[in-house]
């Protein structure tokens, strides 16, 4: 699910969006019921669901199961049936499936959550939200390494597509062509950093694969061919994870609560480093990403992966890690609280998630570097 840890080459980080490390969760110091008196109580409160191959109307589906398991088979995660983005702009919010479709959160209030399916979206890797003047925006592009489709012949491919959660519609909107680049290049990367959106797209023909690299000031100046290309040294700068040191003062607010939050969430852990995304519904433009430092950690604790909801639900942050441990930061009464959602079996982490009132729908996923095997959705009701 989160993959946003920078590898050492280049072409991965853009093309996969990064790559997840393989990490053992450290000791936690957490103050919590006992495991045997926590586990009679999970069961009542958690519905776990997997992603499911279905009929050939509906492909993919949500299961409901027992527990999940990891199953061993792997495929690269662009391939792979999975949540990769919140969509915290809607009422109610969304989870987007990657190579299907999307989920309301309303929906886990019934017995059989509903899987909205796309045509479109079946044979690509799909990312977003992006928040911009056109609307809700979704990046979609084939993975040439893993696909055997005839990419380089196929028709004209929309990068962006617009999202009408009215009419349930995926529109195409923006194409190579608006960067003068051919209609087969695929966007392998989109974010907003400070006042620009800097994109790269990978051109892919028999002979050779390059990069090309660009930034504009607004999503709607593409239109207009209002951009400038750049080189790969100003993308990588640019793109570099912002690094929080838990307990320093910063001028920027968003900084400023991370900092807070997490000086306080290393008081009750070992954690030495966190590798968070955040999705923020003050700022819709798209995912952030920072690495969080515990400087009074001791050595020798792997980081691990966290997401993160931004003032919402009456806290100023709540973060869920890899393992479940979710932390309330300064919630309406101003105290901090921390939860747990139910244990995963080995092999199995914590990705992305809603919460509403005292329900947490958050994505699962089988995991090792960059590679997805089983992933599915928990709805638990916290108490």
């Amino acid at each position: 699910m989160l993959k946003k840890i920078l590898p050492s080459l280049f072409f991965i980080l853009f093309v996969f969006t990064g790559c997840k490390k393989e990490t053992q969760a450290p000791a936690e110091k957490l103050q919590d019921i006992s495991v045997k008196d926590r586990a009679k109580s999970e069961v009542s409160k958690a519905l776990w669901y997997e992603f499911s191959e279905g009929s050939s109307k509906s492909p993919v589906i949500l299961k409901k199961i027992s527990k999940p398991v990891a199953s061993g088979s792997l495929l690269p995660w662009t391939e792979a049936v999975s949540v990769t983005g919140v969509g915290l702009m809607y009422t109610p919010p969304i989870l987007l499936v990657n190579r299907a479709g999307i989920v309301e959160f309303s929906d886990f209030d019934l017995s059989e959550p509903n899987l909205k399916a796309f045509d479109y979206l079946y044979d690509r890797t799909v990312d977003g939200f992006y928040s911009s003047n056109d609307g809700t925006l979704l990046r979609v592009y084939r993975n040439t390494l893993f696909s055997s489709d005839p990419i380089l012949t196929s028709d004209r491919q929309a990068f962006l597509c617009r999202y009408n959660p009215v009419s349930e519609e995926i529109i195409p909107l923006y194409f190579p062509e608006n960067f003068g680049l051919p209609k087969y290049a695929q966007c392998t990367h989109l974010e907003k950093i400070s006042r620009f959106w800097y994109l790269s797209f990978k051109i892919e023909t028999k002979n050779q694969v390059n990069f090309a690299f660009f930034k504009v000031k607004s999503i709607e100046k593409i239109a207009s061919a209002k951009y400038s290309e750049i080189t790969k040294e100003e993308f990588q700068n640019a793109l570099k994870p912002v690094v929080v040191q838990a307990g320093e003062v910063y001028s920027d607010s968003d900084l400023n609560i991370i900092s807070e939050s997490f000086q306080e969430f290393f008081k009750s852990s070992e954690i030495g480093e966190v590798n968070l995304i955040i999705s923020a519904p003050k700022d819709l433009d798209c995912k952030r990403r920072f690495i969080v430092k515990n400087a009074k950690s001791k050595s020798g604790f792997k980081p691990i992966d966290a997401t993160a909801l931004l003032e919402t639900q009456g806290c100023k942050i709540i973060i869920l890690t890899e393992s479940g441990v979710m932390f309330f930061f300064k919630d309406k009464d101003g105290e901090n609280i921390i939860k747990r959602l139910p244990n995963l079996s080995d092999g199995l982490v914590y990705g992305y998630f809603i919460v509403s009132n005292n329900r947490v729908v958050a994505a699962w996923n089988e995991e090792t570097f960059f590679e997805i095997g089983k992933t599915g959705i928990l709805s638990y009701i916290l108490d």
